[in-house]
């Protein structure tokens, strides 16, 4: 038998069998389930979510990691994401928590640093390392003040997201419309890294949209943009629309084709059992370099309908002429190892016509509203069409996608 917990609160009641979870028996406070539960609370969404707090098979390097160390049993699930955790005898909340502790650094040097085995012992939920999730290689590291900062390695294959992640918070500093992650480069081992910091307090809980979106069945008449604000507007989520409506905006900007409801956040206080708000917007791994290429094969195209419903409302916040006046980004892109000089002078080249287009598109928007009223969206004119240019914006060649970061038109992989 084993207890899920909030903190120093008894929350959950499960029977195991052969240390699996196989049945609730008693659900002691259901005002402080984790949010995925508390409206449908089954043992198979128990198991789910436990599920999503662990390493996944398909980690990089996890197969090799394996044969390193048994130290992969996550037994209480504690997280730097939420209060939450399993109580399997007698432990306490104050020594299974990595809040405000110093955790082991030893899981993370195994994952960056395998050929350095030597010395090590490394035990059973010992960091929050366990209860991460992802296909990319990372871990938790700590400032001096206790405080969780994350690291995270690009792809074998792509090696560019840790500068994709890094210049995407540099261009989002610039037009500050929108509460962002900042990312900072770092080596870590022997690989470049993007590195930023925890941005869930204690008593929080971070919330993907696909916890809640389908709590009720998409109408067919709705758009998944529709059906996401509806439910944003169930649960009472502060700011949802206009921080949606302003991420899509900026994922197109930034050529971000990854962004699906796994990857939309938003910030829930356990204890008050309500929404405060959207989470500062991140993970931003594709931006840059792979976005046109994606949609193309996947035939998506760059604007529909609501993305030009949502451009002229948004453009006007945005003042693009800081991207053109401050060009510090460019020694940022010349000095990244994991891209060739031709793509990074390239990638400069169409950074620059792109924000020379969206104030094109500025101006022609504020032009238009003093003579037209109610345009309808089909009519709103492209940044193709602004530009006069048929050149596809941040395209990188001889890149092939693979299978499994195509759109396949699912709702948790298209917002729109």
């Amino acid at each position: 038998m084993s207890e899920l917990w909030e903190e120093n609160n008894k929350v959950m009641t499960i029977r195991e069998e052969n240390g699996v979870p196989a049945e609730i028996l008693k659900v002691d406070e259901p005002g402080l389930l984790p949010f995925y539960l508390k409206h449908h609370c089954t043992i198979e969404r128990y198991n789910e979510w436990l599920k999503r707090r662990s390493i996944p098979n398909e980690r990089e390097g996890y197969a090799d990691l394996k044969k390193y160390t048994k130290a992969f049993t996550c037994l209480h699930h504690a997280s730097v994401s939420d209060p939450f955790w399993v109580r399997r005898r007698y432990e306490k909340w104050s020594q299974v928590s990595f809040y405000n502790k110093i955790f082991s650094p030893e899981l993370g040097n195994l994952i960056f640093m395998p050929y350095n085995t030597s010395g090590m012992s490394i035990k059973s939920d010992s960091s929050p390392d366990l209860t991460t999730n992802g296909v990319l290689r990372k871990c938790w590291r700590q400032h001096e003040d206790k405080r969780p900062y994350l690291v995270k390695a690009g792809s074998k294959k792509y090696r560019h997201e840790p500068l994709s992640e890094v210049l995407s918070s540099v261009i989002l500093e610039k037009l500050d419309v929108i509460p962002y992650v900042r990312y900072d480069l770092h080596i870590e081992g022997i690989e470049m890294c993007s590195v930023c910091d925890s941005f869930i307090e204690l008593g929080q809980e971070l919330v993907p949209a696909s916890d809640f979106y389908s709590d009720e069945k998409r109408q067919k008449s709705e758009t998944v943009y529709q059906h996401l604000l509806k439910m944003c507007k169930k649960y009472e989520i502060p700011g949802a629309e206009e921080y949606v409506d302003k991420m899509i905006f900026l994922d197109s900007f930034l050529g971000n084709t990854d962004r699906n409801l796994s990857n939309i956040g938003f910030i829930y206080d356990v204890r008050k059992g309500r929404f405060l708000g959207p989470a500062p917007i991140y993970d931003n791994g594709t931006a840059f370099f792979d976005g046109n290429i994606i949609r193309q094969e996947s035939g998506i195209k760059p604007f529909s309908t609501e993305e030009k419903r949502i451009f002229d409302k948004v453009l006007k916040e945005c003042d693009f002429t800081r991207i053109q006046k401050d060009r510090s980004y460019e020694q940022l892109i010349n000095n990244y190892p994991g891209i060739s000089n031709e793509v990074a002078q390239r990638t400069i080249e169409q950074l620059g016509l792109k924000a020379e287009a969206y104030v094109k598109g500025r101006m022609f928007v504020e032009k238009e509203e003093k003579t037209v009223i109610d345009m309808h969206p089909d009519d709103m004119p492209d940044i193709a069409s602004v530009l006069d240019d048929d050149e596809p914006v941040f395209e990188e060649p001889d890149i092939v996608v693979p299978d499994s970061v195509k759109h396949k038109g699912r709702d948790d992989d298209l917002l729109l």
